[in-house]
């Protein structure tokens, strides 16, 4: 034989009082009535936006431009493990880069890859710098590319330039 016995809070308090907040109550139709406690922890999310310079239009072979991408998280809460890349079509060559915490980018051939920011705060702005050369005649594009944690697909940008012969 098991037998069980429970205790019985006071009833509710009327409807002109309030319970007092983090403590939800509660009371059955046969009049027992349960209370607890809960901590509440209110996050906010992140909402990063990309925004790539417009590099200019013409460049002459040989000149050195620089491309800035402009991560924002317009969120109400931080984004954590924010990665930046940048790549450009043949016409133009990467030639460096310097990355928000002020540390200098990996390039590998047309791909700048810059550190990754392990925390971007909520309504703060991280700017990426993109060292290019304009390598040979054509027409080229600059891609920019952000990852991180909180983002099911990256967000991505492209901008499109033209490379000219001569200064």
């Amino acid at each position: 034989v098991i037998a069980a016995t429970a205790a019985t809070d006071p009833p509710p308090p009327p409807a002109s009082e309030e319970a007092l907040p983090g403590e939800p109550r509660g009371t059955t139709r046969t009049g027992v009535s349960a209370s607890g406690q809960a901590t509440v922890t209110v996050a906010g999310r992140p909402a990063l936006v990309l925004e790539l310079t417009d590099p200019p239009g013409v460049v002459p072979v040989g000149k050195r431009n620089e491309v800035r991408v402009t991560v924002r998280n317009r969120g109400t809460g931080p984004a954590k493990r924010v990665e930046v890349t940048a790549t450009v079509s043949d016409a133009l060559r990467p030639v460096g880069g310097t990355g928000a915490d002020r540390r200098s980018a990996a390039v590998d051939g047309g791909t700048v890859r810059f550190a990754t920011l392990e925390e971007l705060p909520a309504g703060v702005a991280a700017v990426f710098v993109l060292d290019v050369e304009a390598a040979k005649p054509g027409a080229t594009r600059v891609q920019a590319e952000v990852r991180a944690e909180h983002l099911a697909q990256p967000l991505r940008d492209e901008q499109a330039a033209r490379v000219v012969s001569g200064k």
